[in-house]
């Protein structure tokens, strides 16, 4: 697309988002997570922080500085939430840990792009909560849901019939921007072309889609031809996931039509997803290539490169567990992701990181389904966001989704309409427990932590890297000694670790650390350093043995040193921290409890107390009649 096009049409939609009407500002605001790559700045922007998404938000921000000068704007749209705080304390000390606290002092870099995105996420929750408060129907804000949904599955079947890439058009006139995985044509996996949308890439398009099916499947099946455009609904973004060739995702699409059936209890939802469990079913068993291409042998790489950057990120990490190495520090040590958002979050931020990040995405599922045990719409919207937020939640555990920026806007998007939604339903709000009750559960949680420290088993470990190319293939040209060192790893890596198996009580890891042709890193484990340097004399000399020509040459020997799990070693920081947290978003616990059942207030107006809100498809004029 021509830069001055794409200027242009920034201005416009941030105008839109400044100025329209509430649907079609929030409809805008959401549209752009599937529609427009997170890394696409502005043309001519003097910073590269000036991405088209954050400047959508930031004419959100400015639309609410507007409201609140001219009085259309107020408390009832401002109110804070638990998880806005949540998300806030995750902000503040990101930057404190994370940059202040950095392993390695540098320029902001790759930290301010992290810092500037967690900012906006917080931004984004704030204007879209506001927005969905504003709506007189929250039917409103579940049909801006399927019809966004349905727009990016368009998209990706454009891409499917043409095989050409919507986020290489929208940067083929932007040279000094190539280099982001939008950028790039579509890829592929075992010959098939993968589609991607708006998304950075393949995997994260197809978990931007899961979240938003139960929007999709509930408006359909409430249309005039309701189970019949339903099912077509979900058949069309079932196979835009498919169409991903994202083995993960697939299955979820079925499994979050069956899941907001049962939480939504609508027999028409609850018939439908039994119906695409048995549809997928039968187009596994019995359509020629389904379970070829969802099959893990269609790109082993993909998998296995997942569990290869496990051991040395943790192992990297682990020098610094409490704090970790700091926002960008992964990158600078080699790994361009860790395709885990826990995982991430653990190398750049240590076990706060972690304890903090949980503590935010349970604020997410709380806030959006408030409303689950109440009646009517208001169970059904809730139903759709907790769907929602827990496909959000699974996805962590598939690539960073915390991190690109894209799938926060549409989890605190659902978040902002469960929210509303139990507002409208007069669900009864907890409160924040006494100081007492605080300080004695981190009392009791610190207890716990040590305890659980001291009683921990001890190791003893060692860490070597090595290479597997003889001298003489050295001289080699460097394509050479990259094929023949990786066929040499990976035999030698298969027989240490099959040799491993036969010493009791030995862990053994041997990765590739994709750096030059033939260096692995090998990680033993053993009770007693004695044990450990028996292990790694027996399993080098092993495979010296087995493997002709085959040279083992250390370049980096870490001394055996002894401790404890990381996760117990840290227990008496992370116990309380969470055991903390989880009380400050869930109260006390009775007021747990009545959250967990949805108990809503008094419909009559309490006295000195808030009059009830409208729900779902009832206006403001009427409950105020009714009254």
């Amino acid at each position: 697309m021509p830069a001055p096009l794409l200027v242009l049409l920034s201005v416009l939609a941030g105008a839109l988002v400044l100025r329209a009407r509430t649907a079609v500002a929030l409809a805008l605001l959401v549209g752009a997570a599937p529609l427009v790559p997170a890394s696409l700045v502005v043309p001519f922007s003097p910073t590269p922080y000036l991405t088209v998404q954050h400047v959508l938000v930031l004419a959100g921000v400015a639309r609410l500085v507007l409201g609140v000068a001219q009085g259309s704007v107020g408390e009832p749209e401002l109110r804070p939430t638990r998880a806005q705080a949540a998300l806030g304390v995750l902000l503040v000390v990101s930057g404190v840990l994370g940059v202040g606290f950095a392993v390695a002092a540098g320029p902001l870099g790759f930290a301010g792009f992290r810092l500037a995105d967690l900012l906006d996420q917080l931004l984004y929750l704030v204007v879209a909560l506001a927005l969905v408060r504003q709506l007189p129907d929250l039917w409103t804000a579940l049909r801006i849901a399927a019809g966004v949904l349905l727009c990016a599955c368009a998209v990706a079947a454009v891409e499917r019939v043409t095989g050409r890439s919507y986020g290489h058009f929208l940067f083929s006139r932007l040279p000094e921007q190539f280099g982001t995985d939008a950028s790039f044509p579509l890829g592929a996996r075992d010959g098939t072309i993968r589609v991607r949308a708006g998304a950075e890439f393949a995997l994260q398009f197809a978990w931007l889609v899961v979240p938003l099916v139960p929007a999709l499947v509930v408006v359909a099946v409430r249309g005039r031809r309701g189970p019949v455009l339903a099912a077509a609904a979900t058949a069309f973004a079932g196979l835009a996931v498919y169409w991903s060739v994202s083995r993960s995702a697939v299955p979820a699409v079925v499994v979050a039509v069956v899941v907001v059936g049962l939480l939504a209890r609508d027999r028409r939802l609850v018939a439908l997803g039994t119906g695409a469990v048995v549809v997928a079913g039968l187009a596994y068993l019995l359509v020629p290539g389904v379970a070829d291409r969802l099959s893990s042998s269609a790109d082993e790489g993909a998998i296995s490169i997942r569990f290869e950057r496990l051991a040395p990120i943790l192992g990297a990490a682990s020098q610094h567990p409490l704090r970790g190495l700091g926002l960008g520090e992964l990158v600078a040590a080699g790994y361009r992701t860790a395709d885990q958002a826990l995982l991430l979050e653990y190398a750049e931020l240590g076990v706060v990181g972690v304890v903090l990040l949980v503590l935010v995405l349970v604020a997410a599922l709380l806030q959006a389904g408030g409303a689950l045990r109440a009646g009517g719409d208001e169970r059904v919207v809730a139903a759709v966001c907790t769907t929602g937020v827990v496909a959000y939640v699974v996805s962590t555990g598939t690539y960073d989704a915390f991190s690109v920026l894209q799938g926060p806007h549409v989890l605190w998007f659902l978040v902002a309409v469960g929210a509303v939604a139990a507002e409208r339903a007069g669900v009864r709000p907890r409160p924040l427990p006494a100081v007492p009750a605080v300080v004695a559960t981190a009392l009791v949680a610190g207890v716990l932590g040590l305890a659980a420290q001291a009683l921990a088993p001890v190791h003893a470990a060692t860490e070597l890297r090595v290479t597997t190319v003889p001298l003489a293939l050295e001289a080699l040209a460097p394509s050479d000694v990259l094929v023949e060192g990786t066929r040499l790893l990976s035999t030698v890596c298969g027989i240490v670790t099959s040799r491993a198996v036969a010493l009791p009580g030995v862990e053994v890891d041997c990765t590739d650390l994709h750096t030059a042709g033939g260096l692995l890193a090998l990680r033993v484990q053993a009770s007693t350093p004695a044990r450990v340097r028996a292990a790694v004399a027996e399993l080098t000399t092993g495979a010296v043995e087995r493997v002709p020509g085959v040279e083992l040459r250390t370049y980096v020997e870490v001394p055996v040193r002894t401790g404890r799990d990381t996760v117990w070693r840290t227990a008496p920081l992370w116990a309380p921290l969470g055991a903390v947290g989880l009380l400050l978003l869930t109260g006390t616990p009775a007021a747990a409890g009545r959250a967990m059942r949805g108990e809503p207030v008094r419909r009559r107006r309490e006295r000195g107390g808030p009059a009830p809100t409208p729900g779902p498809g009832r206006p403001a004029g009427r409950v105020a009649a009714g009254r």
